[in-house]
């Protein structure tokens, strides 16, 4: 806790704001934006890499989370006092640092596919810099931010390297979703039976449940888009694929905090929530997105013809 004393003896307004904006760097709403940005505008299996690698670095980090339930740093210690504008997006468990996965994850994929040393010096700074500023912020110890960078980089560089070896893709696509699925059960019975034991409390596993709606949305998107859509990026315009990003990011948005209005919030409607997200991200805009671009192209070439 002394190096969180220190930070928290030399806060001022300049690091509070860069402390602040390190950590939105990992926040839900950028990693949403870049990766639909790929998959639907730029690189589709550069989107899929990272969306993965971020997931399966996830899956540790949180089941670690459940399993450890270590308490927040000013739980712990009376003397901690964190930032009161970062405690909105601190929730659950403290160890492992969730913020520090994602950015770890996030950007530590970017790292490791671009070729240029100085573009992988800025997301390594990131990287740290998300690190630092959840130790400013007073959310998260030394142990926490090492542990979540640590997990997320193993998990990050083994995922990428079986993927470069073509590992991945020796396997059928049914035995692969399969697998996903079997993911997702599994991490659906395990929150489900420690919440029911009152190993955890419903509030520490709302991330984990959301976590557990990603999981089943991502592999069966992915899956129907791999086997029966394929939908490409390479075949529209500029003007066409703003259209697709501003349509669909506002779409996502709204279907994110609709359900939650419409709803409320307990561990089911999180799921199915994020379940919705996931699946009309991967497959059912894209869908959507590709007919429209279709029927367009089709008419176009028939006024040429005629």
């Amino acid at each position: 806790m002394e190096v969180l004393e220190f930070f928290q003896d030399i806060r001022n307004p300049i690091l509070t704001a860069s402390a602040r904006l390190f950590s939105y760097a990992a926040s839900e709403i950028i990693v949403i934006a870049v990766v639909c940005t790929l998959i639907w505008c730029i690189d589709k299996k550069l989107g899929y890499r990272i969306v993965f690698g971020f997931y399966f670095s996830a899956i540790c980090v949180w089941t670690i989370k459940i399993i450890c339930r270590v308490p927040r740093p000013w739980v712990r210690s009376k003397k901690i006092k964190p930032v009161k504008a970062a405690l909105s997006d601190a929730t659950g468990y403290s160890f492992p640092s969730g913020h520090t996965q994602s950015a770890s994850a996030f950007y530590g994929t970017i790292a490791y596919i671009v070729k240029k040393n100085y573009i992988k010096i800025i997301l390594i700074a990131i990287i740290m810099g998300v690190a630092w500023s959840r130790m400013y912020l007073g959310v998260h110890t030394p142990l926490d931010v090492s542990m979540g960078f640590l997990i997320s980089i193993v998990v990050v560089y083994a995922f990428n390297d079986w993927l470069d070896r073509g590992l991945f893709y020796k396997f059928k696509l049914e035995a692969l979703l399969f697998a996903l699925l079997f993911i997702s059960m599994c991490l659906t019975a395990f929150g489900v039976i420690c919440v029911k034991t009152n190993y955890i409390d419903v509030p520490n596993a709302t991330d984990f449940f959301k976590m557990v709606g990603i999981s089943y949305g991502l592999s069966i998107g992915w899956y129907l888009d791999k086997k029966y859509l394929d939908f490409r990026t390479d075949n529209k315009g500029v003007s066409e694929k703003m259209i697709i990003l501003g349509v669909g990011i506002i779409l996502l948005l709204i279907i994110k905090s609709g359900i939650k209005k419409a709803f409320g919030e307990t561990l089911l409607i999180d799921t199915i929530r994020y379940f919705v997200v996931m699946i009309v991200a991967t497959y059912i805009y894209p869908l959507i997105f590709e007919n429209i671009h279709n029927k367009y192209l089709k008419k176009n070439t028939d006024m040429i013809k005629s």
